[in-house]
């Protein structure tokens, strides 16, 4: 089984906006990415494509789905809570801090933790994965993130270190039972 996470194109939002969970619609650019991206994936067999239903993900799925586009909501980016849409140099410094010394076990304010999206993306992985297919799974950073920490066996809190670039394909391989990472921000 091959599960290729293909984070989303740039999105339409100005510089320094929290956004997480927020529905936004993608950048002018969106065309030309796509067309990066469809020459990329040309070689690349899939047996369904899943996505987020945040339509920066739903849009790029259905562009590259040759049928049904699954939605699922563990595909969703972190939920910054009362922090969504604000300029991040607008939220008190004192609250960031806190969230940035753990933002994996610590929320943004009616938001949720790194660990709680690591948990909701490892289910869905789980389920996927007793299927034995090929996917492709359009979504967020956060998402690819916390999946590709947990089949490296890394700690939740060294994640960000893993650059996940708009329109990147990372690639986990299940085989045996054993889960490795064949790619990671591979670029179109």
């Amino acid at each position: 089984m091959n599960l290729y996470l293909l984070r989303h194109t740039q999105p339409d939002v100005a510089p320094g906006i929290c956004y997480g969970q927020t529905d936004l619609g993608l950048a002018a650019s969106f065309d030309a990415e796509l067309q990066r991206i469809r020459a990329g994936l040309a070689e690349v067999h899939v047996d369904h494509v899943h996505s987020s239903p945040l339509q920066r993900c739903q849009r790029l799925a259905a562009a590259l789905a040759a049928g049904k586009v699954h939605q699922d909501p563990r595909l969703m980016e972190l939920d910054f809570g009362e922090w969504e849409l604000q300029l991040w140099e607008t939220i008190p410094r004192g609250l960031v801090e806190v969230w940035t010394e753990d933002y994996v076990q610590h929320a943004p304010p009616g938001g949720e933790s790194f660990f709680d999206l690591q948990q909701r993306a490892i289910s869905f992985f789980d389920e996927v994965s007793a299927n034995n297919e090929d996917l492709l799974v359009v979504t967020h950073a956060g998402v690819i993130r916390a999946l590709l920490a947990h089949a490296l066996n890394m700690q939740l809190l060294d994640a960000f270190r893993l650059r996940v670039d708009y329109g990147s394909l990372s690639q986990l391989e299940l085989q045996d039972g054993r889960v490795t990472v064949s790619a990671v921000n591979r670029r179109f």
